[in-house]
């Protein structure tokens, strides 16, 4: 059998409902629908505005999953020329004694939201001054790469063996400079791309939609 599913997610902005739909879509969910008094308000509504109401719900669950999209995208594009910037330095030898460092979920999180910021400022803000990447030194191996007090990059999981008496293999440090460049490039790519033009368009549209049924609400009252 295939049910409607309701759920909660918590992101960052809030708790947001959803409707889990037997073909796999979205659509947002308000709790108070269940309540007697507020179909009874929609009942109030015109026609136009109940149909609004069910596009609001359709629209919001796409753009819901739009932004899942994305962030998993920046995401795997963050790692995948993480690695790039690795053989591009023939570090490859290094990184097999001391481990490959991994990015935090701050880095891709980050971009993601920067770039929204930078897209609807044109430009004016959203890219963080290359002064605020702090490099920090754990040990003579271990360094780590932060943006204010966001860890971006994790340190490498120190060697299980070296021979004795073996000098330590040096991190390359120069490396977590080129991370910082990568972060503040992804930042301006991605707030240019299509798909976030898209999503931005779609949030007008919901916010649009939202403001007109506000409005025949605010003169039933």
């Amino acid at each position: 059998m295939i049910e409607v599913i309701k759920e909660s997610w918590d992101p960052a902005e809030g708790k947001v409902n959803v409707v889990v739909l037997p073909n796999g879509t979205l659509e947002l969910f308000c709790p108070i629908e269940e309540e007697t008094i507020f179909q009874k308000l929609l009942s109030s509504l015109s026609e136009t505005a109940r149909e609004q109401f069910t596009v609001w719900k359709q629209r919001g669950g796409y753009y819901l999953a739009k932004c899942t999209d994305i962030r998993w995208e920046i995401h795997t594009e963050a790692n995948d020329r993480t690695f790039q910037l690795i053989y591009k330095r023939e570090l490859k030898e290094v990184f097999s004694k001391l481990g490959v460092p991994s990015l935090t979920s701050h880095f891709g999180d980050l971009i993601y939201h920067l770039c929204l910021l930078y897209h609807r400022s044109s430009g004016q803000f959203g890219l963080p001054d290359k002064k605020l990447y702090r490099i920090r030194r754990r040990s003579p191996i271990l360094y780590e790469l932060y943006l204010g007090h966001r860890r971006l990059v994790a340190t490498p999981s120190p060697p299980l063996f070296l021979p004795r008496a073996a000098p330590p293999p040096l991190f390359p440090s120069e490396l977590l400079e080129g991370w910082a460049d990568l972060h503040r490039d992804m930042i301006k790519e991605w707030s240019n791309s299509p798909a976030i033009g898209e999503l931005l368009g779609s949030y007008e549209n919901l916010h649009g939609i939202e403001e007109a049924i506000k409005e025949e609400f605010g003169h039933l009252s």
